[in-house]
């Protein structure tokens, strides 16, 4: 926020809340409490801080785009991702509820909810822990989306740019899926 006022004079007038992290995929019940509260620490938690901070000074410039990316795992729970499931579905639900909150005051909240994507993140949801995403987990992961393949950083980019632009400025309290149908 220090960083924006001082080099544009004011707040942000778009934000996007990209912050995400996974343990290695198990069951909700062998998750540690380090992991469960890292989780929401980082899923949730990171977004009301971000929150609480930039809309008090978004609200004095004007129409503003707040866009949080979430997951497909809102719509459907992935398997052995009990936590990070729910850590989406509350940001998602959070996201709604600020978007009803803070519509009289011109800023719009919205979520991108992308599936399995080239990301890092993406081997730990694969049950690897070491980062490295291979051809045969994007392969695996791409088979199981109908459209056929997994979701580029790209996919995701677009999603929120479009919500960002004033051509969606009805566009509150909606969650986009970036899924290629997968959570149909």
């Amino acid at each position: 926020l220090e960083t924006s006022i001082a080099r544009f004079g004011e707040a942000p007038s778009i934000v996007v809340h990209n912050a995400g992290w996974a343990y290695p995929s198990k069951s909700g019940l062998e998750v540690t409490t380090e992991e469960f509260d890292r989780v929401f620490d980082v899923n949730v938690k990171s977004v009301y801080i971000a929150s609480k901070i930039l809309v008090p000074e978004m609200k004095k410039n004007g129409p503003g785009s707040i866009i949080v990316i979430s997951s497909e795992n809102v719509f459907r729970p992935g398997d052995n991702q009990t936590w990070y499931s729910a850590s989406k579905a509350a940001v998602s639900l959070a996201t709604k509820s600020l978007a009803l909150e803070f519509a009289k005051d011109q800023l719009r909240f919205n979520t991108v909810c992308p599936t399995s994507g080239n990301t890092p993140l993406l081997s730990t949801f694969a049950g690897d822990a070491n980062g490295l995403v291979t051809e045969e987990i994007i392969r695996a992961k791409g088979a199981a989306i109908p459209i056929g393949r997994i979701a580029e950083p790209s996919d995701v980019a677009n999603a929120a740019l479009f919500l960002a632009d004033p051509a969606s400025s009805l566009i509150s309290g909606a969650e986009i899926r970036v899924d290629g149908a997968h959570s149909v």
